[in-house]
């Protein structure tokens, strides 16, 4: 009986512990980004700037590299982390701060 038990309240309080505090999100996110730069090889002597709310990495030449959460890869009404980021497409031709 204290095995059913402990089982239920295994299995009920995983979904409920599943979704992460949006401090820790973001600092996946921002994780992602820096992560790319570092894979890049020589990409990180090109940036000027990084807006890890909007998820862009801007570039010396006026690009801008543009990130999106990947498809969830979880079943509809899961409550869970956030799919990681990744790099969605190139922009060139906008303004760059700095």
């Amino acid at each position: 009986m204290r095995l059913v038990i402990f089982l239920l309240l295994l299995l009920s309080s995983s979904r409920a512990l599943s979704a992460l505090p949006p401090w820790i999100q973001a600092g996946k996110d921002r994780d992602n980004l820096d992560e790319y730069i570092a894979d890049h090889g020589r990409l990180g002597e090109r940036v000027k700037g990084i807006d890890y709310e909007d998820f862009i990495i801007y570039l010396d030449n006026g690009c801008r590299l543009i990130f999106e959460r990947e498809r969830p890869f979880h079943p509809p009404g899961w409550v869970g982390p956030a799919a990681p980021l990744v790099m969605d497409r190139e922009e060139c031709g906008g303004k760059v701060p700095g």
